[in-house]
C-alpha cells in the first residue's frame, strides 16, 4: 500500500521470520511489481560446551540424545519431553535452554523460516546465496551489542544488501517484473526444495498463498505430485541432525540447487532476480563434497531417505479438502491405533505429561467429565499443575541448600557471562 501510495518503481523487502517470509513476497507478486526480497539470515547453531559459545564446560553428557548436536530454539521443546521420559536431567535441560539460541537470526532448523527463505531464492525472488547466510557469526557474538541489544550483522550478510540494491536497479533497467519470474515452473522448483530439504509443512500454506498473489494456477494436489519424485537429501532439524548455518558453510542453496538440477529436478530456464536464468546461475556452482568428509547434504543417488518420505498431502472423510501430513523421512505407509480426545489445548498437554499427576484420570467414553468434587477438568488441571510446580520449587530449594552447604569452603569458579556457570 504504501509502494502504491509513494509511486515507487521499485522495492526490496526485508524478511525475518516465519510468516514475515511469504509477507514480504506477496505485495510484490499481487500487483506485479518490480523488486525483490532479503533475508535477515538464520542464527548460529547452539553449541554446548564449544569455548566460542560459553565456558567450554558441558552437564550434556556423552550418553545423551543431545550430545554432540547443535542445538535450536526448538530444542527445548524436544529437551521437555525427553525430561518427562526421565532421559535426560534437569542440568541438562537447563544447559539446552541457555544454549539454544546463541545470537541474532531466524529459527535455526529447517523450520518455516528457513524452509521458505529456501523455497523464495529456488523461486528466483531473491539472490542465489542468501537464503542460508548467518546473521550473526561467532565473531559477532563477541563484540558489543546494539542498541536493542541486537548482535551487528555478519560482513556477508551487509555485502548482500548491497548486490540486492544492485540487482533491483537491474531488475529495473530491464524492466522484469514478479510475474515474470514467479511461475508456474517457478513454484515447481521451490516445491522441489521444500522436499528435498525436509522443510516445514507451512511451506504448503504459503506457496499457495503466493500462488493466488501471483495469479499462478497451482493446487494442494501439485504437492504429491512433484513431491513422490524427490528424495530427502538434507540431513537437517528437526528431524535430522544439522543446522540451515551448517549447509552456508559446504555452499548454500546453490549447491543443493545443483545437485537436484543434475537429475532433472530442477526447471533450469526459469528467469531470476539475478536477470539471468537458473541454468546460468548453476553453472559455476560446485558439486555437493563427498559424503565421505560430510552428513550434512547428501547425494540423490544416495540420499538421506527415499522419495516420497517427506510431506504428503492426504484426502478422506476428515479432510475432503485435503490434510497435510509430515513424516520427516521415516517410512510410514499406515498408522492404526487408539484415539484419545481431549477439549483444550491445555488438557492435551497436562494429558501427555504423567509427572503431573497423582491420581487416575475419569473418563466417559474416551471425553473428559466433571470429577466426584464437582469441578471442571481444568479446574483441577490448575490445582494439580500449582502443586506441582510447589513441590518442584521445594525440591530445588533443598537441593541448592544442601549444594551450598557442600560447597561453602571451596572456591567456586569464575561464572561465565554466556551461560552463568
Amino acid at each position: 500500500m504504501m509502494h502504491e501510495a509513494y509511486r515507487a518503481d521499485a522495492m526490496i523487502t526485508l524478511s525475518g521470520c516465519d510468516k514475515t517470509q511469504p509477507a514480504t513476497l506477496m505485495p510484490i507478486a499481487r500487483s506485479n511489481q518490480i523488486g525483490l526480497t532479503l533475508y535477515g539470515g538464520t542464527m548460529l547453531p547452539g553449541m554446548p560446551g564449544d569455548p566460542r559459545h560459553c565456558c567450554g564446560r558441558s552437564a550434556i553428557p556423552a550418553d545423551s540424545p543431545f550430545y554432540g548436536r547443535g542445538l535450536h530454539p526448538g530444542s527445548p521443546y524436544e529437551a521437555t519431553g525427553a525430561l518427562a521420559a526421565g532421559l535426560i536431567s534437569e542440568e541438562e535441560m537447563h544447559e539446552i535452554e541457555c544454549c539454544s539460541i546463541p545470537g541474532s537470526g531466524a529459527c535455526g532448523g529447517m523450520f518455516t523460516a528457513n524452509t521458505m527463505s529456501s523455497a523464495i531464492e529456488a523461486m528466483g525472488m531473491s539472490l542465489p546465496g542468501t537464503s542460508s547466510t548467518v546473521s550473526s557469526g561467532w565473531d559477532e557474538l563477541n563484540q558489543p551489542r546494539g542498541k536493542f541489544g541486537e548482535n551487528p550483522l555478519t560482513a556477508e550478510k551487509k555485502a548482500e544488501v548491497k548486490q540486492s540494491v544492485d540487482a533491483c536497479f537491474n531488475l529495473l533497467r530491464n524492466n522484469i517484473r514478479a510475474r515474470d519470474i514467479m511461475t508456474k515452473k517457478a513454484f515447481e522448483n521451490a516445491i522441489t526444495v521444500m522436499y528435498a530439504l525436509g522443510g516445514s509443512t507451512n511451506g504448503v500454506l504459503h506457496m499457495l498463498a503466493l500462488a493466488k498473489e501471483a495469479e499462478v494456477d497451482l493446487l494442494i494436489d501439485d504437492f504429491n505430485t512433484i513431491g513422490k519424485e524427490v528424495p530427502m537429501i538434507g540431513n537437517l532439524a528437526p528431524s535430522g541432525n544439522y543446522n540451515w548455518a551448517d549447509v552456508d558453510a559446504l555452499g548454500g542453496l546453490p549447491v543443493v540447487m545443483k545437485e537436484l538440477s543434475k537429475h532433472g529436478m530442477i526447471h533450469e530456464d526459469c528467469l531470476t532476480v539475478t536477470g539471468k536464468t537458473v541454468g546460468e546461475n548453476l553453472a559455476d556452482v560446485p558439486d555437493i563434497p563427498s559424503a565421505n568428509s560430510q552428513d550434512v547434504l547428501f547425494p540423490v543417488s544416495n540420499p538421506w531417505s527415499e522419495k516420497g518420505n517427506h510431506i504428503s498431502i492426504l484426502k478422506g472423510s476428515l479432510a475432503p479438502d485435503g490434510a497435510v501430513i509430515k513424516l520427516s523421512g521415516k517410512d510410514i505407509r499406515t498408522f492404526k491405533g487408539p484415539a484419545k480426545v481431549f477439549n483444550s489445548e491445555l488438557e492435551t498437554f497436562y494429558g501427555a505429561d504423567k509427572r503431573l499427576f497423582w491420581e487416575p484420570l475419569l473418563y466417559k467414553n474416551d471425553h473428559f467429565t466433571k470429577t466426584c468434587s464437582g469441578q471442571t477438568r481444568g479446574e483441577v488441571v490448575r490445582k494439580r499443575r500449582r502443586r506441582f510446580l510447589q513441590a518442584s520449587r521445594t525440591t530445588r530449594s533443598a537441593r541448592a541448600t544442601a549444594s551450598s552447604a557442600a560447597t561453602k569452603d571451596r572456591k567456586a569458579p569464575p561464572a561465565c557471562r554466556k551461560c552463568s556457570r
